[in-house]
């Protein structure tokens, strides 16, 4: 599964970040599908690129949902 494929719209970036719209009920394989693209390996390296999913219905209230490939608990 490509990140093209889906019904996900990206949207202008900031800085070092993509923003991508995402159907709330398809958010969890989202997140594991952006998580993949983004740190896939497109050339020969020894530097890996960890990644920083956050999602959230705005964005003052985004919240990290995986970090470097794992799933992020939520605290109370």
């Amino acid at each position: 599964v490509h990140l093209d494929e889906q019904p996900f719209q990206i949207t202008p970036h900031i800085h070092d970040s993509l923003n991508i719209l995402v159907p709330v009920q398809l958010w969890r394989p989202a997140a594991e599908i952006i998580n993949r693209t983004m740190t896939e390996k497109l050339f020969e390296s020894d530097v890996d690129f960890p990644a920083e999913i956050e999602m959230g219905r705005r964005w003052g209230g985004m919240k990290t949902v995986m970090d470097a490939g794992k799933w992020v608990e939520e605290k109370e």
